[in-house]
């Protein structure tokens, strides 16, 4: 129903659809479609991409408040880091240094997929009529 709203605003084939399970299945596939219908080079560099957070919380909240807050703290660091380091500093400590993981949760029951799908059943339909294509999770 959301995408009937939009739709009724934009000129039709000038929306592009892109599913979690698309670049889940085929990353490759998925960003080279994005990129035709962007009208990007074809030759336009793509690859995988490491899934670095998982959901989860700051490890380290004051460190973190420091490092973010403090005036001084930041323009120590940038007294003394280049551009380029500050940067993989800033991607490694944000994605792997200063990330408690939560524990994987269970996927829904058999039973829970079925009333949902059952439930959002017509509002499927109306995605799958609008976007030109079945959704990956099946209606």
């Amino acid at each position: 129903r959301q995408l009937s709203w939009f739709k009724s605003y934009i000129d039709n084939g000038a929306m592009h659809v892109l599913f979690l399970e698309d670049l889940r299945q085929d990353m490759q596939r998925a960003a080279a479609a994005l990129q035709a219908f962007l009208g990007l080079d074809e030759a336009f560099p793509t690859r995988e991409f490491p899934h670095a957070h998982k959901g989860g919380t700051y490890r380290f909240q004051k460190l973190d408040r420091l490092l973010r807050e403090n005036t001084l703290v930041r323009h120590l660091v940038r007294a003394v880091l280049s551009p380029e380091r500050r940067k993989a500093l800033s991607f490694q400590y944000e994605t792997k240094f200063n990330v408690r993981a939560v524990p994987q949760r269970e996927a829904a029951s058999p039973e829970l997929q079925e009333k949902l799908r059952d439930y959002y059943r017509e509002d499927t339909k109306l995605l799958e009529k609008l976007i030109g294509r079945s959704v990956p999770w099946g209606s």
